[in-house]
């Protein structure tokens, strides 16, 4: 006859001193704290992005499009918030 390891035997965490309401809870704590994890990561990704309506402009200088909030007026020209645009200097 074939006898089965003892490790696997399906009551083996019964031996160790679980009861099935105890590995049932520990299944279920194991979820939750997937799920809350798994939101706070999906919250830490979103980004707030410019608004739908918002236009976007094409900066002089560097040739980028930035929302019309984030430029700026610069020698009477829009440009961007890059470091390198808000130098002035004549072009």
């Amino acid at each position: 006859m074939y006898k089965s390891s003892f490790w696997l035997q399906s009551n083996y965490l019964v031996h160790l001193g679980f009861g099935m309401a105890r590995i049932l809870i520990l299944i279920v704590l194991v979820w939750i704290l997937y799920q809350v994890l798994k939101r706070m990561a999906a919250s830490v990704d979103s980004k707030p992005t410019a608004k739908p309506d918002e236009n976007f402009v094409q900066c002089a200088r560097c040739g980028c499009h930035v929302p019309t909030s984030e430029s700026k007026m610069l020698d009477n020209k829009i440009i961007c918030n890059n470091s390198e645009c808000q130098i002035p200097h004549g072009d």
